[in-house]
């Protein structure tokens, strides 16, 4: 088992809840999109159908072409020197992975929310209601 899987199904996993978060949202970091990425807190929950790793980011995407300027990486528009905005979201991600018996097959669930960056401090508390009721099993 990888170290992310071990991290949801042993009960002493050997990663971290933040390393669990930065293995999980690398795949958004390393996009080539991606001007600037920033892991934000990250907690457990522990249920009934098992671990569930809570964590946000912050990512902001260069929707052209990403380059050095006096020391400085800039986002312009591809053939030009014009600079453009990039567009910056906060996430909310739970995730958790569940097997039959703790054997294979592993189901990986997620719930991600986002909003613009600007907009989280007036959509943090209905994002954190949808995310934090994350749950997986039979019963509702």
């Amino acid at each position: 088992k990888s170290s992310t899987l071990d991290f949801f199904l042993s009960p002493q996993p050997a990663m971290t809840k933040d390393q669990a978060a930065e293995a999980l949202s690398r795949s958004y970091a390393k996009k080539p999109s991606t001007f600037r990425f920033k892991l934000l807190k990250s907690k457990v929950l522990e249920r009934s159908s098992g671990r569930i790793l809570r964590y946000g980011f912050s990512v902001a995407r260069c929707e052209g072409s990403q380059t050095e300027s006096e020391g400085q990486k800039i986002c312009v528009k591809p053939g030009s020197d014009d600079k453009l905005d990039t567009i910056a979201r906060h996430w909310e991600v739970a995730t958790t992975v569940t097997s039959t018996d703790g054997k294979e097959p592993y189901a990986l669930w997620i719930v991600e929310c986002s909003v613009p960056s600007e907009n989280w401090k007036e959509e943090s508390a209905q994002i954190n209601q949808i995310v934090d009721s994350f749950a997986v099993g039979t019963k509702a």
